[in-house]
């Protein structure tokens, strides 16, 4: 069993990550979800838990996924939103988007 983990993390890395990353979702109760805005815009985010909303937003060079992990201790207690901004993660990368640290500030 040992040696079939190691050789699917090493045989096929992209479909380990994806495998984690759905894993790590699921656990903090997690679901993965996509609008798409006029313009022509995809806007991809996570979305999870009960009570108060709580956005969770990414620093400059980030994604969703970096607070999945932190996630799982507070969708017991709030209704938790986890957006990748434009230009990172899943969501659409306008070619004419500012995406120096000001702007996104």
């Amino acid at each position: 069993m040992i040696i079939a983990a190691v050789g699917f993390v090493y045989l096929a890395p992209e479909s380990f990550t994806r495998w984690a990353i759905k894993q790590v979702r699921r656990r903090a109760g997690l679901i993965r979800k996509e609008i798409d805005l006029p313009g022509g815009l995809h806007y991809v985010y996570l979305e999870g838990g009960k009570g108060e909303p709580l956005m969770l937003l990414h620093g400059f060079g980030g994604s969703k996924d970096n607070f999945a992990n932190v996630a799982r201790f507070l969708t017991p207690h709030f209704h938790v939103i986890i957006p990748d901004e434009f230009g990172f993660g899943e969501s659409s990368h306008p070619l004419d988007g500012n995406y120096t640290p000001l702007a996104q500030a």
